[in-house]
């Protein structure tokens, strides 16, 4: 499962949706979506992505992301995925290792205690 953002303005930059109505409900069904499967884990694994890249999306935001996912398991497993150039976007910077590790570190300090990073030179792992 993969959450793109908590914030509407964020959830477009990321996606690229311009109808402010349809993005609303994808981010709602995102967040339904990753609720549900949690709230069912004992019935399946349950690993959680959270793209990165400082030109679309805060420290604090995914902060306030890894608080929220928290707050329902503070074990699932969540990944945060360096999100590069490519397609669309192919004029962001990829984020480097250093980068990842602050990703981490922030995501550990909103109480998830299982949180991976994708970076450049492999994962980090929990």
């Amino acid at each position: 499962m993969l959450i793109k953002a908590l914030e509407l303005d964020t959830f477009i930059r990321i996606t690229g949706i311009r109808d402010r109505e349809l993005a609303k409900k994808l981010l709602d069904n995102e967040w339904k979506a990753v609720k549900y499967l949690i709230e069912n884990a004992d019935k399946m694994f349950i690993g959680i992505g959270i793209p990165y890249n400082e030109a679309l999306i805060s420290l604090d935001e995914v902060y306030q992301i890894g608080e929220r996912i928290a707050g329902w398991s503070p074990d699932v497993q969540v990944c945060a995925i360096d999100y590069r150039p490519a397609f669309r976007r192919m004029e962001i910077r990829k984020p480097n290792y250093d980068d990842m590790q602050r990703v981490k570190r922030v995501l550990a300090d909103s109480c998830l205690r299982c949180v991976i990073c994708q970076t450049e030179f492999g994962i980090i792992g929990p």
